[in-house]
């Protein structure tokens, strides 16, 4: 499965959660990877833009 989008996604969001409230949390890159998926209408492994990752 390539899921670069949604690993980069919740770096990006753990990263700025940590900085702005001192705490971590663990994003779900399966989660985010499915959900990508599902607001761009597509099936299988299409690739994505990290747009597409942070609007889901």
């Amino acid at each position: 499965m390539g899921a670069c989008t949604a690993h980069a996604a919740a770096g990006i969001v753990e990263y700025f959660e940590k900085r702005a409230f001192g705490k971590h949390i663990d994003a779900s890159r399966l989660f985010l990877y499915k959900t990508t998926r599902n607001l761009m209408q597509v099936s299988g492994d299409t690739g994505a833009w990290l747009r597409e990752a942070m609007g889901a």
